[in-house]
C-alpha cells in the first residue's frame, strides 16, 4: 500500500487521532496517494510552500513514505518551506496490523502549533527546531536521513 499524503488548512490534524483518521479516509477522500496528486492534475511546485496556519501530513511505513518522497522528488518537487517561520517536524509511532507506520506531520513551528505543544499530544519531534533546518527543509534529506531515523522504533499511538 502507498504511503498517503494531506495539506491541512485547517487547522485539523494537530491531535494524532484525528491526523490518523483523516488520512486513513475516516473523514472521506481527503488524503491522496502520491504528494502531486495534492494538486489535482495540475503540474506541483518545485517548494511546497506552507503559508499561514497550514501543515503537510503523510502516513506509511518508512519505505512507502520514502518512496513517496523520491517519487515527488522525481516529479520535480525539492523543498517545503515555511515562509517566516520554523519548520517543525513531528511524527507518531502507530501500529497498523502486523506493520508500523510513521505519521509526520511539517508545518510552521507558529503559525499551525501557536501555544499547543505537540508533545503533550504524543508527537515527537523528528527534527529539533532548535538545531535544525530553519524556514525549509529538502525532500531528500527527510526521506534519506531523517524518517531512517525513527525505522524500528514500536508504536505508541
Amino acid at each position: 500500500m502507498p504511503a498517503e499524503f494531506y495539506y491541512d488548512d485547517r487547522v485539523s490534524a494537530q491531535y494524532p487521532q484525528r491526523a490518523i483518521e483523516i488520512i486513513r479516509g475516516d473523514w472521506g477522500n481527503l488524503a491522496k496517494a502520491s504528494i502531486a496528486g495534492l494538486w489535482n492534475g495540475a503540474q506541483p511546485p518545485q517548494t511546497l510552500v506552507l503559508p499561514g496556519a497550514t501543515a503537510f501530513l503523510m502516513m506509511g511505513t518508512t519505505a512507502e513514505l520514502q518512496e513517496g518522497l523520491w517519487d515527488a522528488y522525481n516529479q520535480g518537487i525539492r523543498w517545503i518551506s515555511t515562509p517566516n517561520d520554523t519548520v517543525a517536524v513531528w511524527y507518531v509511532r502507530r501500529k497498523a496490523g502486523w506493520e508500523t507506520k510513521t505519521v509526520a506531520s511539517i508545518a510552521p513551528a507558529g503559525r499551525y502549533w501557536g501555544a499547543i505543544k505537540p508533545y503533550d499530544l504524543n508527537w515527537r519531534q523528528l527534527i529539533d527546531p532548535q538545531t535544525g533546518v530553519g524556514t525549509d527543509i529538502a525532500l531528500q534529506m527527510l526521506a534519506d536521513h531523517h524518517l531512517p531515523a525513527v525505522k524500528g522504533q514500536t508504536g505508541w499511538f
